[in-house]
């Protein structure tokens, strides 16, 4: 069951069970080698082509990040939610997925994505899995509150449905910048921040949704945002390294730099300028 919310509950708050499934410590040495290189080249599936949806994460890039970063049981909250991948993921790993959106398209695709994967009988495998960990997977999927939750507002108004420090995980890609978007900003909704074309309005505004999750994070919890650096013409605006200078300012120390190159999305006669985004992950000190 997918529960959306459209006005503020009372708030959503983590009761500390996590189980140690599916996480970093079970993973076998090969995989392990494989997730620890500093460059990932990981393309979104069919499927994930055909939702007609700009942005995607892979949710094998995204399965990885939670995997590496978290436990069964654990709260990870997108407060750019979009078409639902990071839900998907955590509801298939057994995680308590929070999702904020202001489109409601994008939201009636989350919740499409969310209702198929709820139907398979044992969710989506993410992994191969030997039979004694898929079965405790089993186990564990009927005991920890996994049902993802899409919040229709805005992610500034995050604290009015989290307390402080229930998250365990903030994941995301936040929309991109453009200083010059070629098809104008008409459609968009006013609080989107892809309609922000200054650059330091638009740090400022996503340093204000930062500053957020750093509240309802707990300490040790982690930041992980996928970025995009943007050029136009001679000029780079360098994102990845603004953010994370940002987030140091707020006691977030940073503990990992992953490139997602992502050549392979592209037509190789035809490809040029950035090709590749920024993973970047700070944990809360």
């Amino acid at each position: 069951m997918v529960i959306l919310l459209n006005n503020p509950p009372a708030l959503i708050n983590k009761a500390r069970a996590n189980y140690d499934v599916l996480s970093w410590s079970t993973l076998d040495n090969a995989t392990i080698a494989r997730w620890l290189t500093s460059v990932w080249d990981i393309q979104r599936s069919k499927e994930e082509k055909k939702l007609g949806v700009q942005q995607v994460m892979p949710m094998e890039l995204i399965n990885r990040l939670i995997i590496m970063y978290s436990k069964a049981g654990d709260v990870v909250v997108d407060p750019f939610m979009g078409s639902g991948s990071t839900l998907a993921s955590t509801y298939a790993l057994i995680r308590k997925g929070v999702g904020f959106e202001i489109y409601d398209d994008l939201i009636n695709i989350a919740i499409k994505r969310l209702k198929e994967l709820e139907e398979e009988s044992r969710g989506f495998a993410p992994l191969t899995l030997p039979d004694r960990l898929t079965l405790e997977m089993d186990m564990v999927r009927q005991k920890v509150d996994h049902e993802p939750i899409i919040i229709k507002d805005d992610a500034r108004n995050m604290d009015k449905y989290l307390e402080r420090e229930s998250v365990d995980i903030a994941l995301t890609a936040p929309p991109r910048f453009n200083p010059a978007p070629s098809g104008g900003l008409r459609g968009l909704d006013p609080r989107d921040l892809a309609v922000i074309t200054n650059y330091e309005n638009y740090m400022g505004e996503l340093g204000k949704i930062i500053a957020k999750l750093w509240t309802i994070l707990r300490k040790g919890g982690f930041m992980i945002m996928t970025v995009e650096d943007a050029m136009v013409g001679p000029i780079i605006y360098p994102l990845h390294v603004d953010l994370i200078t940002m987030m140091k300012g707020m006691n977030f120390n940073l503990r990992n730099i992953i490139i997602w190159d992502k050549r392979k999305e592209y037509d190789p006669k035809t490809i040029t300028g950035i090709v590749h985004e920024y993973i970047i992950v700070m944990e809360k000190s």
